[in-house]
């Protein structure tokens, strides 16, 4: 045909087509290239599709604008087909936090033909992180025991003014990530656990730029079924003094002449747990009761408690006891030196009767007690097995005296053949009942007592010990 002549591309004698303007135009990280575009990089990768009509090689320009000033550019870089989509790596150096831009791009054929500008696509530097989220939750309240298997729970999470998003995992499952209702403001989810014992949700905020906060992690627990009785810890400072196990049905009346004194954990720690207190009895006080009970003893039960005796004589003193009528029908605490095993003059015992009456089963520790130290005490009742097991977890003497066992439980058991007899009166933490009177009088220091309606192993006294608050 007349005029043809030989190209790289389907052109006409003497027209030549300018490469058309730049399309696809993307950004990594990603932006919308729209107003109110946010970049969390200040290194960005830019990059468009490039096509020339008449199909020569195109090669790209890109450049970025801060204002009418274009504040960096690449030039016009090696040719590639046309069609491709080619990318460059703004320079460091070039972007600042807090400033928009807008960049653009356009192309030249090989017959050095300049095409046209794309569009602008434009987009705002934020290179801070927001903050860790907060987490709070109604329903399963932080470091506490509360609500249940399958028990839905609200779970609001806030960040910074410009978060957009939060993503959260609950025990490690694969990560969720939920839209903000709007920028900034705080955003709930309900989760329901799977499983009973301890729960860790972690929760990262994501802000409009795409930065990651750093991960709040909040832990909270499950109860196992039927596995509280009741759970006091004593930092109420006042009375009645509430009962932490889920349903809370068990508070506790404290006398107002029994001191509140620093607990075992501030005794050694005071700056991590600035709230913990214990009660602290004389001899003389008398104990804090309940208007119930709080397990049933002639079943599988717990009873922990961490104690601090003052006085070491030869004395029986009692620090929990759940009541009969006239008797109590377990309990804990210290043993005269008749019941003690030879050449202890106290020790600390569990104690079991089969009936409201003076007759008892006990097993007894072979450690000595030694005055202000704190100690776990733990007595369990095995139903099935038929045995009574009291464990020792030596803790220390404060602020800093740790013997060579400490946080060791030690296990003492011993067998009982009757399946126990359901006392039905109050718990009582300080005193016992004998023959229907107030005695055997705590001296020294309670804290953090919990009741079981289940027999704890061995591993999870020690965990107890360890002040493991799901257990």
């Amino acid at each position: 045909m007349c005029g043809l002549v030989a190209s790289t591309g389907p052109t006409w004698a003497g027209v030549n087509s300018a490469p058309s303007a730049p399309t696809e135009l993307t950004t990594s990280p990603v932006t919308t290239c729209s107003a109110g575009s946010y970049l969390s990089d200040t290194t960005p990768v830019l990059a468009a599709r490039f096509e020339d009509p008449d199909g020569q090689d195109v090669s790209a320009k890109f450049e970025i604008l801060s204002g009418e000033t274009a504040i960096w550019s690449t030039g016009y870089g090696s040719p590639a087909p046309s069609g491709d989509h080619q990318a460059a790596t703004v320079s460091s150096g070039t972007l600042v936090h807090g400033t928009t831009y807008v960049w653009r791009a356009r192309g030249r054929d090989t017959s050095n033909r300049q095409g046209p500008w794309s569009p602008l696509c434009e987009f705002t530097v934020d290179t801070v992180r927001p903050d860790a989220p907060t987490v709070v939750s109604e329903t399963y309240p932080e470091d506490q025991v509360s609500g249940g298997v399958g028990t839905a729970g609200a779970f609001s999470f806030t960040s910074s003014s410009d978060t957009a998003s939060f993503r959260y995992s609950l025990n490690g499952m694969t990560p969720t990530t939920v839209d903000a209702p709007a920028l900034g403001m705080t955003t709930t989810v309900n989760l329901a656990p799977t499983s009973a014992g301890a729960q860790r949700l972690s929760v990262e905020a994501i802000d409009r730029a795409g930065n990651v906060s750093d991960t709040s992690t909040y832990q909270f627990a499950v109860p196992f079924a039927a596995s509280f009785g009741a759970h006091w810890t004593m930092n109420a400072g006042t009375s009645p003094e509430p009962d932490g196990a889920p349903g809370g049905a068990h508070p506790l009346t404290v006398p107002a002449d029994v001191d509140r004194v620093d607990g075992a954990f501030k005794s050694f720690v005071p700056d991590a747990f600035p709230d913990d207190l214990a009660l602290r009895f004389d001899g003389a006080d008398g104990g804090a009761t309940t208007e119930g009970r709080a397990v049933n003893t002639a079943e599988s039960f717990t009873m922990s408690a961490l104690v601090r005796a003052d006085d070491v004589s030869a004395t029986e003193r009692v620090a929990v006891s759940q009541d009969g009528r006239l008797y109590g029908g377990a309990q804990l605490g210290q043993l005269a030196s008749g019941d003690c095993p030879e050449g202890l003059t106290t020790c600390f015992g569990f104690t079991m009767r089969t009936a409201d009456s003076s007759d008892r089963s006990l097993v007894a520790s072979d450690r000595p007690i030694a005055p202000g130290e704190w100690v776990h005490l733990a007595g369990v009742w095995d139903a099935s097995a038929q045995q009574m097991t009291l464990y020792t977890c030596a803790i220390g003497t404060p602020p800093s005296d740790f013997p060579a066992d400490s946080g060791v439980p030690i296990a003492t058991s011993a067998a009982f053949e009757s399946t126990g007899w359901p006392a039905e009166g109050p718990v009582r933490i300080g005193s016992a009942l004998v023959d229907g009177r107030e005695s055997h009088r705590w001296n020294g220091a309670i804290d953090e007592v919990r009741l079981y309606a289940s027999a704890k192993t061995e591993s999870d006294v020690r965990r107890i010990c360890g002040g493991d608050s799901t257990y």
